[in-house]
């Protein structure tokens, strides 16, 4: 993990530990929102705290379990009853040393305790790996009373009171009375139905209201709520999510029909972690009409082909299905052979791994090693070490 990586990890979380803290977790969705929160909610960040926490964690797991762990972004902070407070990251980890190793998805949540003086126990309780795919999935929806309990099986003592149950609103049936029922005497009030009415009240309860005629017309006005922590916390993501987007074009300028990349590496992958597994991705195709299941190529002309990974294949109707290999130019010529090229002419072939043909037509390099140069129609590889004629007609 990249120093500044984690210094931007601490900032943000050291900001979420001295807001007021809902009885819902504290989501951090995006970076920039540290200077912003810490203007909305004032407070002292405790940014030590947390890169000890951190650094500790990534060298137990490491010198403990081997795992290399990469602390990519925080998820959020939890305060869990009076006692502790939770921070949790999503993570990826892969078997340290091993280059092949793929990075897996986890969920690393850090619990803290909480000082009865106010602040966090610089020293974390406990750490909760989530690394099944079911747990990190259900993680954004799992209740803080959930998670208490998971910590609590894993020996630390967290208790979080759970939500209490609605109270039903059930309305109790109102007494039937009808007026065969009525012998004599006076009806209480509470067995009257609301929608009957003597027409003296009701005429003197409509005095008291306007003609629609005479109510002037009032736009509505609308209570923006311009200094509440929520509208500012808002403002704050809503801020960083658009500078976040403008710093992704710091190095991408555009003039007229051309966009420059200024001053970066421009790196395209299958996104397989390999670079000769192949599934159809990471190639660069430039022109119309190429075709292929490689990946890594890159394809210029029309109507090429490709195949296999690292290859080169430009001009027209060119094949290539080996790897590492190259048509440079020219019209309708194969290289299958691994390692092999083909520069320019047309219709020649390259099956021998390793061969070259160099220009002329209808050529053949069959054999490992094999190099034609400049001829029509010539054949060399095989058992046969020497060329052989063969004359051919266009």
């Amino acid at each position: 993990m990249t120093r500044r990586r984690f210094q931007w990890i601490v900032c943000v979380l050291a900001v979420f530990f001295v807001m007021p803290w809902p009885a819902a977790a504290k989501k951090v969705d995006d970076v920039e929102t540290a200077s912003r929160l810490i203007q909305a909610f004032g407070g002292k960040a405790q940014p030590e705290l947390m890169t000890n926490a951190l650094r500790s964690v990534s060298k137990t797991q490491l010198s403990r379990y081997k795992r290399a762990v990469t602390l990519e972004k925080p998820l959020d902070v939890r305060v869990l009853g009076d006692r502790y407070v939770s921070a949790a990251f999503f993570t990826r980890v892969k078997k340290a040393g091993s280059a092949r190793a793929k990075a897996e998805p986890a969920i690393y949540i850090l619990l803290f305790h909480k000082k009865t003086e106010g602040g966090l126990d610089h020293k974390m309780q406990h750490l909760m790996i989530l690394g099944k795919a079911g747990d990190i999935s259900a993680y954004e929806t799992m209740a803080d009373a959930e998670l208490a309990t998971r910590f609590r099986k894993a020996g630390a003592d967290v208790k979080v009171a759970a939500a209490p149950k609605p109270k039903s609103t059930k309305p109790k049936p109102a007494a039937v009375l009808s007026g065969s029922s009525i012998g004599q005497g006076v009806v209480g009030e509470s067995f009257i139905d609301d929608s009957i009415t003597r027409d003296s009240e009701l005429l003197q309860l409509l005095s008291g209201y306007a003609r629609k005629e005479d109510i002037p017309k009032v736009m509505p006005v609308m209570k923006t709520g311009a200094g509440s922590p929520e509208l500012q916390l808002r403002v704050a993501e809503l801020e960083a999510r658009v500078k976040a987007l403008e710093s992704l074009l710091t190095n991408i300028t555009r003039k007229g029909g051309n966009i420059y990349f200024n001053g970066v590496n421009l790196y395209v992958t299958n996104g397989t972690g390999k670079a000769d597994k192949v599934n159809g991705k990471g190639n660069v195709v430039i022109g119309y009409g190429s075709t292929g299941t490689g990946s890594h190529n890159l394809v210029v002309g029309a109507a090429n082909h490709y195949e296999g990974v690292g290859n080169v294949v430009s001009g027209r109707g060119n094949s290539v299905s080996g790897d590492c290999g190259a048509v440079l130019g020219g019209e309708k010529n194969k290289a299958s052979g691994d390692f092999s090229v083909i520069a320019g002419g047309k219709g020649n072939t390259a099956p021998g791994s390793y061969a070259s043909i160099l220009g002329g037509t209808k050529n053949t390099a069959k054999g490992e090693y094999t190099s034609i140069n400049g001829q029509r129609g010539r054949t060399k590889g095989g058992k046969n070490p020497h060329f052989t004629s063969e004359k051919t007609s266009e």
